[in-house]
């Protein structure tokens, strides 16, 4: 077997923002993979929607670590409204409930959601930024709220050419401090009322004024206090799909033996499973040099090959396949990686784990948090090699 090749390291930006928005991306691909498995057996109409609610957490997770990323390298601001696509705004909210609901129940508190005006109105906007400012509205009203309950509510009207969203979170807490919400609002505020501690209303004001929204509050007519906000949103030309899991199913054709060249054995473990659902053989290799001797002996079809590993990582062991004797060299590799793909990848300047994988033989290249329909694309795509 050759000498296997010295890692020079992935060359990565350092900029403390990325790099922990990459560790925050990396538990993503199991949690997501995983919620797709359970998805994709029994479950009772409750357990499904709690799921789907799990799910969509996580992709808020994601969507908001890629984000970060993406400005980082590109040194905007990461406050600033980060998409204007259309999205579903009912379904959006609908989850969000589900949620709350669930966290009402455990904390022992009343739940109530209500609605008013069009909500099947197809609207367009930031869907990303927007949840974020209802999760965090939630978060304060939980907070404050020990006994009673908490209620959300959410209007949609028209203004001018398009649309303003309000949405209000009722909380069971003491109210709000003589002196005002002003102080809440501020980043960092320590004081010992239950709201505002932390981050989470500063955020909210920052992303309602970079949306050409405003935050407020006031006390509630029967107690407590209430937090909100209004955005205006674009009308959409056309309607976003509802939010659902993609189905994971077997792949047909050729039963393969796939190498899944991987460090962390959450995702290993999650990458076996999803391998044999889709009807193929996994084997699992903890690091680069390892997944070279497995191809090298022989009886490997397909590698999917992660970007970041001890030994030796996932570009130095695809170009070191591709110098093994025939027909071992002929190996498919996925190259999988946390650091976005595509012409506009995080990694800036096209994608640059993209550009490693692709100069050094890889097939395909697939990203973190994995999406399991694109890896069975992907699989597929270099299977029929095999058949």
């Amino acid at each position: 077997m050759p000498t296997p090749p010295t890692s020079t390291g992935s060359g990565l930006n350092s900029d403390p923002i990325a790099v922990a928005a990459h560790e925050l991306r990396t538990p993503l691909g199991p949690m997501l993979a995983l919620c797709d498995l359970v998805l994709a057996g029994p479950l009772d109409e409750t357990q499904r929607a709690r799921i789907l609610a799990l799910r969509e957490a996580a992709e808020h997770l994601r969507a908001t670590a890629t984000t970060l990323l993406e400005r980082a390298r590109a040194g905007t601001d990461p406050m600033s409204p980060s998409g204007d696509e259309p999205f579903d705004l009912a379904a959006l909210l609908d989850m969000l409930a589900q949620g709350y609901a669930a966290r009402a129940a455990a904390q022992g508190l009343g739940w109530e959601a209500t609605s008013e005006g069009d909500f099947g109105m197809g609207v367009a906007g930031d869907a990303v930024r927007l949840r974020a400012m209802v999760e965090n509205l939630a978060d304060n009203a939980f907070k404050a709220t020990r006994r009673g309950s908490v209620r959300l509510h959410a209007e949609i009207e028209p203004r001018g050419e398009g649309r303003c969203l309000r949405v209000e979170l009722h909380d069971g807490g003491p109210g709000l401090p003589e002196g005002g919400a002003e102080p809440l609002f501020a980043p960092y505020f320590t004081g010992d009322a239950a709201h505002g501690a932390g981050l989470g209303l500063a955020v909210l004001r920052a992303f309602g004024e970079a949306m050409n929204g405003r935050v407020f509050a006031r006390n509630g007519e029967h107690g407590g206090a209430v937090f909100g906000f209004e955005v205006p949103l674009r009308r959409a030309k056309a309607r976003a799909e509802q939010l659902a899991a993609p189905p994971v199913e077997a792949s047909p054709g050729v039963r393969l033996t796939v190498l899944i060249a991987e460090d962390n054995p959450a995702n290993a473990q999650v990458l076996s499973v999803l391998v044999e659902r889709f009807g193929h053989r996994p084997l699992v290799a903890g690091n680069g040099a390892e997944a070279l001797a497995r191809v090298e002996a022989g009886g490997v079809d397909l590698v999917l090959m992660d970007a970041e590993m001890p030994v030796l990582d996932g570009f130095a062991a695809t170009r070191a396949i591709r110098a093994l004797a025939e027909p071992h060299s002929g190996v498919p590799v996925i190259g999988v990686t946390a650091h976005g793909v595509g012409a506009q990848g995080v990694e800036g300047h096209g994608g640059e784990a993209e550009a490693r994988f692709r100069a050094a033989g890889a097939d395909a290249v697939i990203a973190k948090p994995l999406d399991v329909a694109e890896l069975l694309s992907a699989i597929a795509a270099v299977a029929p090699r095999q058949a």
